[in-house]
């Protein structure tokens, strides 16, 4: 703790699992240090660091309740519901009482770039082989090898592996599209068909410029890291050409009626991977992103995923505010 000037007031050092191991405190600041070992708070009368789901024992290296999720499914330690951080404080971090990190920042976890990978080495045994990798280029670092028929990977140019589970960290992404000032032309939901008039169900959003400037060819990326899971490339389907991205957790994104499908099935993409360019292929009246978001529900039932986009809104947001702009360029 430092004063207004800048100098020590107040300072101390705790063991590896968060005992206080020194303190040392300048008269008049006697008791005012609240330890905060790994960012959080002490609990001076029990003893323990309140980690925001639950509370954690420094003593006994232990949390005192056990864990309401199974952080990694597939490690024998994603299922030790008291452990802390894997058993590994010098690696590891836990910000929220839930999951732990390793080398990546929280910041770096919301960012969309990271996808946080389990995989075991082939080359040993037991728990030893079970490893896991956060990656903000997974193109490079998890290039597939098709090897007897099976998918193998060579991560970070170092023999082969098995990938076991992986998902991308962030909540929220950027945009597919590099529209300028994109709106929604046609919304999710009920709406009539342009071809035949009648009542159907639309299962995406289609986004086009506000301005109505020319869009046919602009580039789409990824919003975030992930791997393609599917790719169509027939001009003449009803979705026109189009590929599906997975971020993991059961979010999926498809974007439809592409002029150029740029990705290939099984290929893990960067964060804003050029994937692709703007087209009319298939079923459509005109140059614009066919965009489908789904994440499964606790049913395994995939749902519309309104939060994927962290700028410049939700799809409601943008719904609304097409409402408004689109009659006035319109007319």
């Amino acid at each position: 703790m430092l004063d207004d000037a800048g100098l020590v007031q107040s300072r101390m050092e705790y063991l590896p699992y968060g005992e206080t191991w020194f303190q040392e405190d300048k008269a008049g600041y006697e008791g005012k240090n609240t330890p905060k070992y790994n960012s959080q708070e002490l609990d001076k009368e029990s003893g323990y660091y309140f980690y925001n789901a639950r509370h954690y024992d420094p003593e006994i290296a232990r949390f005192v309740t056990p864990d309401t999720i199974i952080p990694v499914e597939l490690d024998s330690q994603g299922w030790n519901r008291f452990a802390y951080v894997r058993n590994n404080p010098i690696l590891y971090k836990d910000p929220t009482g839930h999951k732990w990190y390793s080398e990546i920042s929280d910041k770096q976890a919301d960012s969309g770039k990271f996808l946080k990978v389990d995989f075991y080495d082939k080359s040993m045994k037991g728990d030893d082989s079970k490893k896991t990798l956060y990656t903000d280029n997974p193109a490079k670092d998890l290039s597939k090898k098709h090897e007897n028929n099976k998918t193998s990977y060579t991560i970070n140019k170092k023999g082969n592996y098995v990938v076991t589970n992986w998902e991308n960290t962030a909540d929220k992404f950027d945009k597919t599209s590099t529209i300028n000032d994109p709106i929604i032309s046609s919304p999710y939901g009920n709406r009539k068909s342009p071809f035949t008039g009648k009542d159907e169900f639309h299962p995406g959003i289609d986004i086009i410029s506000k301005r109505y400037k020319a869009i046919d060819k602009t580039d789409t990326k990824a919003g975030a890291a992930g791997r393609i899971t599917f790719v169509n490339q027939d001009p003449e389907s009803p979705a026109g050409k189009y590929y599906e991205i997975d971020y993991g957790k059961g979010r999926v994104e498809r974007v439809c009626h592409l002029d150029q499908v740029n990705v290939e099935t099984g290929q893990w993409v960067n964060a804003r991977t050029q994937t692709g360019k703007v087209g009319t292929t298939g079923g459509s009246t005109g140059p614009h992103i066919h965009d489908e978001l789904k994440k499964l529900d606790s049913g395994g039932n995939q749902k519309l995923w309104n939060s994927i986009w962290s700028t410049p809104g939700d799809y409601q947001d943008l719904n609304k505010y097409q409402k408004r702009e689109y009659e006035k360029v319109k007319n």
